[in-house]
């Protein structure tokens, strides 16, 4: 799909069109031209896919206030293992 956007915004910005003046075209127009945003875009699709099982989840009427800690803990986990250094996360209380 980034490909084709960055086909039109190209195309929009070679022709002067009309719709190059509003802000969402602006700011489209700078994103695209971001070198990383494939791996930006890459990385918040991976932590939403992380994320929607644990809000599927908790999205009930059933009583789970009791397993939130250790749902939230664990996607904590898995989400600071992609930033922090495996050492570093060893010497904090939330790894076992």
């Amino acid at each position: 799909m980034l490909p084709g956007i960055g086909e039109y915004v190209k195309h929009v910005n070679m022709e002067k069109k009309v719709g190059a003046t509003c802000q969402s075209f602006k700011i489209v127009s700078k994103t695209v031209k971001d070198p990383l945003l494939e791996a930006k875009l890459a990385l918040f699709q991976t932590v939403a896919r992380e994320l929607e099982g644990f809000l599927t989840r908790f999205q009930s009427d059933a009583p789970l206030g009791p397993l939130l800690y250790e749902s939230l803990c664990a996607v904590i986990k898995n989400t600071m293992t992609r930033f922090v250094k495996s050492d570093i996360l060893q010497g904090t209380s939330l790894v076992t």
